[in-house]
C-alpha cells in the first residue's frame, strides 16, 4: 500500500515539475515542497536502490530550481518524465498483483 501512494506522489511530483517547466504555473515554494518529498524519499531507498539514488538526484535538482540556483527545461522535463515513468510502473505492478 505504502508503494501505491508513493506512485501516486511521484505522478503528483512529476505533474508539478512538468507543468512548472512548460508553462510556469507553480509557485517555487510548491517545487520546494516536492523536492523535499522526493529527496527524503531518495535519502530513503537509496542505500538498497539504484533508482532512488536518481530520485535523490532529481530531488537535488529540485532544490536548485526553487532557490532559483539553476533550472533547464529539457533536463527539468527530463526530470518530469523520469517520475513518471516511476510512479506509472510502481501503480501498474501493485495493480498487477491484486489482479
Amino acid at each position: 500500500m505504502l508503494a501505491y501512494i508513493l506512485g501516486f506522489l511521484d505522478i503528483a511530483t512529476s505533474f508539478v515539475l512538468g507543468t512548472y517547466a512548460l508553462w510556469g504555473w507553480f509557485d517555487n515554494s510548491v517545487i520546494f515542497y516536492h523536492a523535499a518529498y522526493v529527496t527524503g524519499k531518495g535519502a530513503l531507498f537509496s542505500p538498497t536502490d539504484f533508482a532512488s539514488k536518481i530520485d535523490l538526484a532529481v530531488g537535488i535538482y529540485m532544490f536548485l530550481i526553487a532557490l532559483g540556483v539553476f533550472s533547464h527545461p529539457k533536463l527539468t522535463l527530463v526530470a518530469s518524465v523520469w517520475l513518471l515513468q516511476k510512479g506509472l510502473f510502481s501503480i501498474i505492478s501493485i495493480m498487477r498483483k491484486l489482479a
